[in-house]
Parts: C-alpha cells; structure tokens; sequence
C-alpha cells in the first residue's frame, strides 16, 4: 500500500532491554509515492463499518485504501484538521501506530471530513480473534500472540505518552481514551505472528491541555472503574488490560449482572442525572457498572466450580478454556487493578514486562515468535 509520506531521515529504533541489539530496518526503507487522493481513481467496495469504506483503485492493481467521514464540529477554520488527524501528526511516525494517508477537510460536503488510511486484510482485534479462532477452529487465541500483542501495544502506548521516542522534549502526552479491540489492527508481517497497531485517535487529547479530570467519551465497557475520570494515562493502562482480558476470553471484564436493583444503583452513585449525563441507562451502566476480572490461568474443573462458561460449544460438548500462564495472568491483573496508582505504567511494561515475555516467547515459538517486536520510530529534522 502507499505510505503517509516519503521519510526524510534514517529512523531511529528503541529495544527493550532484553531485545536483540541486531540491527533494523529503517522505516521507509522502501520509499512509496506520496497517496493523493483523486475520486476518479477510486471506488467503494464495501462498508466495514458506519462511515468507514473500503476502496479499490481503478488504476492500479490490488490497492487498497480505507475511507472513513468524521463529522467536523460547527464553527471548525476551513484549515483546521481533525483531531484525528492532528494526533497522529504530532506524533513522529512509528511502527505500533496506523498513520495517516492523507486527509481532505469539507469533503464530501462542508460538515465532515475525510481521513484515508492503509487497509489491513487482518481487520481489526475483535473481527481476527473472531475469523482466526472462534470460528475457523473454535480455539482460544495463543498465548504467545497475546504475549506480542502486551508488548507491542505497550510500546505504543509508551510512545504516545512521549516516555519513549525522539524530541520528547518538544512532544506532549496524548492520551488516548477509547484504546479497546476494534481500534486495534492486526498486521501480516510476513510471519507465522502478527503485528498490532494503535488506531484511532478521534477520541484522544493532549494531557496537558485538559483542565479536569473527567470526560464523557470513549467506548464505556472499555473503560476503568474510575470512569468519569478518564483523563489519565492509568485510564489507558487499564484499557489495555482489558483488550489483554478480551483476547483471552471474549469479552471485557464487566460483572454479568441483571437489571440492577435500586439499591445496587444509588450504592454506585447512579441518579437519574448520571443517566442523562451518560446519554442513557445502558451506556451509564456500562461506564459505571461493577468490572470482574476472572483469572485467566484457571484449570477446567476451577472453572467449573466457578460456573464459569466454556469458550464455545461444539459437538463434541463445551470446550474450556485451556489456561494461561500465571505470569501472563499476572501482568493482565495488574494492569486492570482496580485503583489506578496500582496499575504499571506503560515504561513499565517496557523494561519489566517485556524482557520476562520475550523469554517466554523465545520457548513457545522460536525465533519466529520474536519478529517485529523491536519500537522503531522516524526521527523529524
């Protein structure tokens, strides 16, 4: 596919500690043709989702781009960019975020704007465990790329939180705020492996522009306990443990409760102007309701005593959940600690993490297992 833009500089390329000091390549090393957009050139194959379309090139072989609208707030300069694209343009280019291609403001008509994106076959989180695992094969997604999603996702969220990369002292913390599995891609990298991406950043903002620790945005069963108060980079660690929690077993970490009594709301805190607030009791709920972290290295017979459900049903009967290691457990666990000063930061799992996976990887998968696991960034002049 084409690239946002030619490189202008060799890249830079940060290791975890324990990573392989061999050398990279350069981002860019392969220079592409700056993507224009040109309407003639390009029509709609299909819809992934509301206002995101696929195209294909009508002049060149086998492109493919990805079309997404995004509503410009009333009022915006005729030259302003959308958030979306803003972000993402601070930051230097990276190989754990999704850049860029092009944007055009006031199109397809003055209200909106459109971003272009490269398309990933993959698709996102949620639709490759969904493809790859439930229903191809009905099994659980292997530790091993949930090890390499922890660490390449870490990495990224360290970079936008400018603990990692270049000219951090003329960069900002971006915080992301709806980091969950559809705005995670999953990447080929020519592997057995894949790659994940950070994408998405129309929910996002710079920490030290915000004047309050509360915001109403995101996507709540994706968000810590302390949701309103998502401003924080422990709000995105959570997250992130969350989509760990979802890899292993399908869903966020929410409590499965019924409609909730009377009593259940007001010991949360929840009136009837939290609801408003909220847009609606289910979007309140699942931004205020109880979060339940259930162990994921739990043997059968656990589960069952916990009544916990099997992964799938098959022919053959309920399939449980074979379980993970403790030390992955571990990790997820302490990424979705209820109170936000227990979470690690995301340098955390860079220098901690990241060496005892590497190790574990090396055992599960070979060198196979270790490709793109290296942070490479671009350096801006």
């Amino acid at each position: 596919m084409v690239s946002a833009r030619p490189p202008r500089k060799p890249a830079a390329t940060c290791v975890a500690k324990s990573t392989s000091t061999r050398a990279s390549k350069k981002i860019g090393s392969r220079t592409k043709p700056k993507f224009v957009w040109k309407r003639k050139e390009w029509e709609e194959t299909r819809e992934l989702c509301h206002n995101v379309h696929l195209l294909r090139s009508t002049v060149t072989a086998q492109a493919r781009v990805v079309k997404k609208v995004v509503s410009l707030e009333e009022g915006e300069p005729a030259d302003l960019r959308h958030i979306e694209v803003r972000l993402v343009e601070l930051l230097p280019r990276c190989n754990r975020i999704v850049q860029v291609l092009s944007y055009v403001p006031h199109y397809p008509d003055p209200g909106n704007g459109t971003i272009f994106y490269d398309y990933f076959p993959l698709g996102d989180l949620r639709a490759w465990r969904e493809k790859e695992y439930v229903r191809r094969n009905h099994k659980q997604v292997p530790e091993s790329n949930i090890w390499r999603f922890f660490i390449q996702v870490g990495q990224a969220l360290a970079f936008i939180q400018n603990e990692l990369g270049p000219s951090r002292e003329n960069r900002a913390c971006i915080l992301h705020r709806d980091i969950k599995p559809k705005n995670i891609l999953v990447m080929d990298n020519g592997s057995t492996y894949p790659s994940f991406k950070l994408h998405d950043f129309g929910c996002g903002t710079l920490l030290h522009s915000l004047k309050k620790s509360t915001s109403y945005c995101g996507t709540y069963e994706w968000q810590p306990p302390e949701n309103p108060k998502i401003n924080t980079r422990a709000a995105d660690m959570w997250a992130v443990g969350a989509c760990v929690y979802f890899m292993a077993v399908g869903g966020p970490p929410l409590k499965a409760t019924k409609y909730p009594t009377q009593a259940e709301l007001q010991e949360r805190g929840i009136t009837q102007s939290v609801f408003q607030r909220y847009g609606g009791f289910e979007r309140c709920w699942a931004a205020r309701g109880p979060r339940e972290v259930v162990p994921i290295n739990l043997s059968r017979d656990e589960q069952i005593a916990r009544a916990i459900l099997p992964l799938v049903y098959s022919d053959r009967g309920p399939i449980y959940m074979t379980p993970y290691s403790d030390l992955l457990n571990k990790w997820m666990c302490r990424a979705l600690a209820e109170r936000p000063s227990e979470r690690p930061t995301a340098m955390t799992l860079v220098n901690e993490m990241t060496p005892q996976a590497l190790e574990i990887l090396k055992k599960m998968a070979g060198t196979s297992g270790l490709v793109d696991l290296e942070l490479k960034w671009e350096e801006r002049r």
